[in-house]
């Protein structure tokens, strides 16, 4: 009966120190994410300096470009900064009522349209609408005080990044950087076989006119205790399919400033969009940190952007667009970017901003605005559309 007891003690203690193992593992084990909560991933400091230090290489050996000396190194092409108002609604739900939502307010606002790489509109690209209010006080995001009272918002015509992380961010950008070599983007490919394939979806839209396509954030930002995504839902806009044949609905490599011209230089009516937020619900279907998977949940309207007829091209007004600095970073603390992909923005969007004005700066372009104005710098450009003039 001895060995029975001995093999039973064994077998006993076996069990114990397994027991004891797996909860361990599972002490150790991460938490499920909440709404709204951050998970920086190990080294991605590392990878986020990297990354500045790679863009600014890109930048470098693009400045050697004449027609791209001085430009930004994403969005280069800007089809206008038209000058808007941002209303935000009265009788919000308490759920929403945060940061510049929470009381009824109407700000002044310019806006920049704009090409993700290309200075040919006829080019299938990404197609950018930066946002920027000003005279929005309050508690910055970056803690900076010098920040300037503004509140950007940065969209595209895409409805996801296609990049997951930073890591990977860096992947692509490091084979941007040996162009034209095709040996870097034929590794990159078989490496990110599903963000290649969204990366080539990213980069191939058409549009026929900026002011009627619906934009996105791609990407999270804090609102209360939770996260949201934004989206520019234009009231009049044109269906969200891929030009017949992939063909551009344009001729000229300026088609598309041609085409906000015509609308916003006739004195119809203003172009109205309508701004939502998209509440995140499930912090695993909506995560924080993968911005290559869609928020499926409804928009919200909180606020109201109205662009009213006008004149833009005067060469001064677009002088004043390039030197303004378009960074999600420029926000309230109540609007926090998040993610990790936000996370790296800032610094790389600080780097691109000082080098571009530098460069400007050695070549004489001397800025005719600040980076962050005022509503004083907006009053300049305020020209109503010929056909309004007079009445």
């Amino acid at each position: 009966m001895q060995w029975r007891f001995v093999i039973t003690s064994l077998v006993l203690t076996a069990s114990l120190e397994f027991a004891g193992r797996s909860a361990g593992a599972a002490d150790q084990a991460p938490a499920p994410p909440r709404l709204g909560e951050e998970a920086r991933p190990e080294g991605e400091e590392t990878s986020i300096k990297e990354l500045v230090d790679v863009q600014h290489k890109i930048m470098k050996v693009m400045y050697k470009n004449p027609n791209l000396n001085g430009r930004r190194a994403q969005h280069p092409e800007q089809h206008g900064c038209v000058l808007a108002t941002f209303t935000v609604l009265g009788g919000l739900p308490d759920y929403l009522k945060f940061g510049l939502f929470k009381e009824p307010a109407t700000y002044q606002a310019v806006i920049r349209f704009s090409n993700g790489a290309s200075l040919d509109d006829t080019k299938p690209d990404v197609h950018g609408m930066a946002i920027k209010l000003v005279g929005v006080k309050g508690k910055k995001a970056t803690g900076d005080p010098d920040d300037g009272e503004t509140q950007d918002f940065v969209l595209i015509d895409n409805r996801v990044f296609f990049a997951k992380n930073v890591a990977s961010f860096l992947d692509f950008l490091k084979a941007r950087a040996q162009a034209p070599d095709p040996e870097p983007m034929k590794r990159l490919e078989a490496e990110h076989p599903e963000e290649f394939q969204l990366f080539r979806r990213f980069a191939n839209k058409f549009q026929s006119n900026p002011l009627r396509n619906l934009y996105w954030s791609t990407t999270p930002y804090k609102l209360g205790p939770g996260a949201v995504q934004y989206t520019a839902l234009p009231e009049d806009r044109e269906e969200l399919e891929p030009a017949p044949a992939g063909k551009a609905p344009g001729t000229t490599k300026d088609y598309l400033r041609e085409a906000m011209v015509e609308r916003l230089s006739s004195g119809k009516d203003p172009v109205v969009y309508d701004f939502l937020v998209h509440r995140q619900t499930d912090p695993k279907k909506e995560p924080i940190e993968d911005p290559t998977v869609e928020w499926t949940t409804s928009g919200e309207k909180v606020a109201t952007i109205t662009i009213e007829p006008q004149e833009f091209s005067a060469p001064e007004q677009l002088e004043f667009c390039e030197n303004l600095s378009f960074n999600l970073w420029h926000a309230r603390e109540d609007h926090r970017p998040l993610g990790g992909i936000n996370r790296a923005r800032d610094p790389v969007y600080q780097m691109s901003t000082g080098l571009r004005h530098d460069t400007r700066k050695a070549d004489g372009r001397e800025p005719s605005g600040r980076a962050e104005p005022t509503a004083d710098d907006l009053a300049r450009f305020r020209r109503p559309a010929p056909a309004l003039k007079g009445r």
